[in-house]
């Protein structure tokens, strides 16, 4: 038997499938980058205060 409505909506489930997963990738990596860069920021933020409390 031969439903090509039922395989349709297979493809279509499987589609939708990828894209969920390249965007759940896509974000992980966004997400990564901006702990990373709020890391970066509040790392020189400390070493600025750091330097300002030895110089003075």
């Amino acid at each position: 038997m031969y439903r090509p409505v039922q395989d349709r909506a297979a493809v279509v489930y499987l589609q939708a499938a990828e894209w969920w997963i390249l965007a759940g990738f896509i974000i992980h990596r966004v997400g990564l980058f901006v702990q990373w860069r709020a890391l970066g920021y509040r790392v020189r933020l400390v070493l600025r205060f750091a330097m300002v409390f030895l110089r003075g």
